[in-house]
Order: structure tokens, then sequence, then C-alpha cells
């Protein structure tokens, strides 16, 4: 298998994302409420990041 037939799989699946600024009990709501592990963090629309559940219990 490839990563572009995972990818085919998820092409209808909505993004979300956070901001560096984003505060973290509103990703955390946001990753709860959509049952999703991760977001993706964007600045002026560039990726520079990801967040998961696993940091935030980390840290």
């Amino acid at each position: 298998m490839q990563v572009k037939e995972v990818l085919k799989v998820k092409a209808n699946t909505t993004l979300f994302s956070a901001s560096p600024d984003t505060p973290l009990s509103e990703a955390v709501i946001t990753m709860a409420d959509q049952d999703i592990g991760s977001l993706v963090v964007l600045k002026n629309g560039r990726l520079v990041g990801m967040l998961t559940f696993r940091e935030v219990l980390i840290k």
C-alpha cells in the first residue's frame, strides 16, 4: 500500500486545524467534539505543526 491510496480514502474528509495562538482548551474541545486525535496547526495558511492528544496528555 502507498500513501496515495490512503489519501484517496480521506479525500472527502474535513481537515480540522488550529493556529499557534488558539487556546489549548479550544483545540482539545475541537478534537473531542470531532472524535479526532490530532489537529493541523496553520499560520498564515502554512503548515507549522501538528497537535495531538498524546502531546496534550504528556504536558
